[in-house]
């Protein structure tokens, strides 16, 4: 980072519908202009194993005038994420002056600064007077420095000036010089990963069986056909991650904490809880023929969606640099559950022509949402998360709210809510084939395709369906003839809350998605067709965000840019061939 305290200035200018301008009194470019103090190294490393086994089986009586089905499925599902993190170690060795004791939180740490003073302990380093006691009981030694393998003063060799006006990392000389691979392969495991994912075991296993009666029949010598059935699904959740809490060595008897050096890290265990539950699952459907080119359709179903397992693991997650939001899993999620209402209507034009409309109501029961509570610092102590664990980023930015005893975080976890969200709801849908308009010209296999979706959400409480835009609509105009296929479509949907509440600790702001709409065109040319060649190859050609458009999400207001994100042209050029 840039040197505190010598009058560096920025100079920031909103766009209200993009990036700011940000401008800096000094040349970020230039790697003379960074120093090591307030900064951090991170080594994090994440692995990841899954594994699925499952089994299905139906048996159905009958013809299709009317038909008994019976059916079963077992699906056994387990994923475990497990974290790597030897960044306090790496760092102390590469910024921290390099210290021949590493030995882990609560024992204090030395800061980032850069500095080269081999020999004692510099002023503000830690001395571990308790060295040799406690958790370090038996251990002899003493504490010295060697200096920073990467000190402030050669810091600029090892970075370079990078092609988005901001510097880059030479990370090849970062690499041999600090000693990376030594560190790597000695990485602990930890409970948080580079992903930001959260490590744990989560394991699920679903069964179900099923009936249903399908037939036709006539009413009003039109057909009538009907489809009526019933799922039994019974799910048994296995979830299991690491929960961290204080030793309860380290506090004394008359409060006090034993000396730095001796401290005792924290206990971690790998806690597993379990979460059954079983349901009822009815669904019915008819269609209704009105006449030739007409079909009526009703249905009718319960259908249940089953929690984010993410947001079930035991154990907190405390990782920002602002150090003011917890997360907290909540294993007694529960899952929601929807009965839901379709109509529709079509109409068969001829050829692939359809126009068809459809109405539905989703009425959900137990959504979950964020629920937030704010608490002083404190409270993260039975979690094992106390001043001295924290990094000192996140150090400074509580001394800032008041220190330990005064600072206050608000903690998050997911919710089932009590209340009812009800999401109605309109599709339209026009295919066309335009050879009856196009054939008199000589030219067929014009058309176009065209859908729009029009939905609208209300909730007796604080539930909503996140990213659902009101309106979206797609437009295609197609060309398929002799061997060419050619494909240009148009896509909006309009923007929709993103996030709920309790938006980086503020509690009434949510994140919102702009307006987007995107054009792409898509092209297939088969040679064996068009040239009349054997064994001939197909070419593709696909033009992706044809105009170049981006996505953009705020903070609450409009003008309050959160993401912007320009992905840019994309080209891709391909060849099929069979031998």
């Amino acid at each position: 980072m840039t040197a505190l305290g010598v009058g560096t200035t920025v100079e920031y200018t909103a766009n209200p519908t993009g990036v700011p301008t940000i401008k800096s009194s000094v040349d970020i470019n230039n790697p003379a202009n960074f120093v090591w103090a307030g900064g951090r190294v991170n080594m994090q490393d994440e692995k990841r194993w899954y594994e699925t086994k499952g089994a299905r089986a139906a048996l159905t009586w009958g013809d299709e005038a009317l038909n008994l089905k019976f059916g079963a499925n077992y699906d056994d599902v387990s994923r475990t994420i497990r974290g790597y993190d030897n960044s306090q170690a790496w760092q102390n060795a590469t910024c921290g002056n390099n210290p021949s004791l590493n030995l882990p939180s609560p024992n204090s740490q030395p800061g980032c600064q850069g500095l080269n003073q081999p020999g004692a302990a510099p002023a503000g380093y830690p001395t571990y007077p308790g060295y040799g006691t406690g958790s370090t009981a038996g251990q002899t030694g003493t504490l010295t420095y060697g200096g920073s393998l990467i000190p402030t003063t050669g810091l600029a060799g090892y970075l370079k000036p990078g092609p988005a006006g901001f510097v880059t990392v030479d990370w090849d000389k970062v690499k041999q010089a600090t000693k990376y691979d030594q560190f790597h392969d000695n990485t602990p495991e930890s409970g948080g990963s580079n992903t930001g994912a959260s490590g744990g075991y989560i394991n699920e296993k679903n069964s179900a069986a099923y009936t249903e009666l399908n037939g036709v029949t006539q009413v009003l010598d039109s057909d009538l056909r009907f489809n009526v059935g019933l799922r039994y699904v019974h799910t048994k959740q296995t979830i299991g991650g690491r929960v961290s809490l204080a030793d309860p060595r380290n506090t004394l008897a008359g409060g006090g904490q034993l000396a730095d050096g001796s401290r005792y890290p924290n206990i971690t265990n790998f806690v597993y809880v379990e979460n059954t539950y079983s349901k009822w699952l009815p669904a019915a459907s008819i269609a209704y023929d009105v006449s030739e080119r007409a079909v009526a359709r009703v249905a009718v179903s319960e259908t249940m969606t089953r929690p984010d397992p993410a947001a079930q693991l035991p154990g907190v997650g405390f990782g920002a640099p602002s150090a003011d939001q917890a997360t907290i899993g909540n294993s007694a999620l529960e899952p929601y559950f929807s009965k839901n209402i379709d109509l529709g209507f079509e109409f068969y034009t001829g050829q692939e022509g359809l126009i068809a409309v459809n109405a539905f109501r989703k009425s959900l029961t137990g959504f979950t949402q964020n629920n937030v509570v704010t608490q002083p610092f404190s409270f993260l102590a039975q979690y094992g998360i106390t001043y001295d664990t924290l990094n000192d980023t996140q150090k400074a930015a509580i001394t800032s709210r008041g220190g330990p005893t005064q600072a206050q975080v608000q903690v998050q976890s997911q919710i089932n809510v009590p209340n009812k969200l009800t999401i109605n709801g309109l599709e339209f849908q026009w295919v066309q084939p335009l050879d009856f308009l196009t054939s008199r010209f000589g030219v067929e296999g014009l058309g176009v395709n065209a859908n729009a979706t029009i939905v609208d959400q209300t909730s007796d409480g604080p539930a909503t369906a996140l990213g659902v835009s009101k309106y979206t609509y797609n437009l295609t105009g197609y060309y398929e003839r002799n061997g060419v296929s050619l494909r240009l479509s148009h896509v909006f949907r309009k923007g929709s809350q993103v996030s709920g509440l309790n938006q980086n600790g503020i509690a009434a702001a949510a994140l919102f998605s702009d307006d987007y709409k995107q054009t792409d065109f898509s092209s297939s040319y088969d040679l064996g067709k068009i040239f009349g060649l054997n064994n001939a190859p197909q070419v593709t050609f696909n033009v992706t965000n044809l105009t170049n458009e981006s996505l953009r999400s705020y903070f609450q207001y409009d003008n309050a840019t959160f993401t912007y994100y320009k992905p840019g042209r994309t080209y891709v050029l391909g060849l099929r061939m069979s031998f």
